[in-house]
């Protein structure tokens, strides 16, 4: 990291700046929803991925979940979560919305819902999953022409 670049992430009174969104829980406890750049705007209201991840997680059967801001033009942006199931369960997808409509705001359920196997997710050398190219195979997804 370059001097400047380190002269950003450090206040004056010797706190980095790392991104992360925070805060303290009524029990005392850190709670990190998030990071700014990867919140998106739905119809004009906020979406933390993390807080929407988290709901999905909880469901029975789901293993992984990742959530993303996909555009839209009527709402700027709409969430899709991208599942993958445990081994051996199945997940409904339709049960699946309707656990989320009980545990989010109307605005943060996920439009839509991709279920998907370990080896398909996008992943960096270190296996970090790349959002960015689950939003690039939604767009691709979104403008294939629907048979009829």
């Amino acid at each position: 990291m370059s001097p400047q670049r380190t002269a950003q992430s450090i206040d004056a009174d010797g706190w980095l700046r790392t991104g992360d969104l925070g805060r303290v829980r009524p029990d005392g406890h850190l709670e990190l929803p998030g990071r700014p750049r990867e919140l998106y705007r739905v119809g004009g209201e906020l979406v933390a991925p993390k807080e929407v991840e988290i709901v999905l997680s909880r469901f029975p059967g789901v293993s992984q979940a990742y959530v993303a801001g996909v555009p839209d033009e009527r709402m700027g942006e709409v969430g899709w979560a991208w599942i993958v199931p445990e081994a051996g369960a199945t997940v409904d997808t339709s049960a699946l919305a309707r656990h989320c409509r009980g545990h989010l705001a109307p605005f943060k359920v996920p439009r839509t819902v991709r279920l998907l196997s370990a080896e398909e997710l996008p992943t960096t050398t270190t296996g970090k999953v790349q959002k960015f190219r689950l939003i690039e195979s939604a767009l691709g997804e979104r403008t294939m022409p629907v048979e009829r």
